[in-house]
């Protein structure tokens, strides 16, 4: 049966063959006032907008209420990565300020507990990362400068000789 015989058979059949059950869509939806033709479209038009506000309303609480972890959770994690950051110092892989900066970010207890509540930070990956950091050399290491060609032959320092000599006479 092609599309224009398939329509004209359509528009053929007795308005008995087409009832549409407006009680029952109206019971499946949950809509309590009684769902007929005529008023089907206001009330179905309703009930949608009812049901857009309260997921918006939903969306609303989900955003502005994310779960919060337990204390004794939060504690440790804190105290876990204060260690790690510790122990990247120790090894000279960051300095004491980077530390400094990075616990405020994630070991300081309102960053740690969002990033708890919305499923993690990845801040195991930024210390894995850190780790491979070549270590750094704290403070100054070096000793006096000075030239190997400045000693005369018997070792001493001829600049710091003629100073001595130009001085004390």
């Amino acid at each position: 049966m092609e599309a224009k015989e398939a329509a004209a058979y359509t528009l053929k059949q007795e308005p008995s063959d087409m009832a549409f059950d407006w009680k029952k869509l109206g019971a499946d939806l949950g809509i309590e006032a009684e769902l007929t033709e005529k008023a089907a479209p206001e009330l179905l038009l309703a009930h949608v907008a009812g049901l857009k506000k309260q997921q918006v309303a939903e969306a609303g609480k989900k955003k502005d209420e994310p779960p919060k972890p337990d204390p004794i959770l939060l504690s440790l994690a804190s105290e876990n990565r204060a260690m790690k950051l510790a122990a990247l110092v120790e090894a000279a892989r960051i300095t004491p300020a980077v530390r400094d900066k990075l616990a405020a970010l994630y070991v300081d207890e309102k960053p740690l507990a969002l990033a708890l509540s919305r499923g993690g930070d990845n801040f195991d990956s930024l210390v894995k990362a850190l780790a491979e950091n070549d270590p750094v050399v704290l403070g100054e290491k070096s000793g006096p400068q000075t030239l190997r060609l400045a000693r005369g032959p018997d070792g001493e320092n001829l600049l710091v000789k003629d100073a001595v000599y130009y001085f004390t006479g």
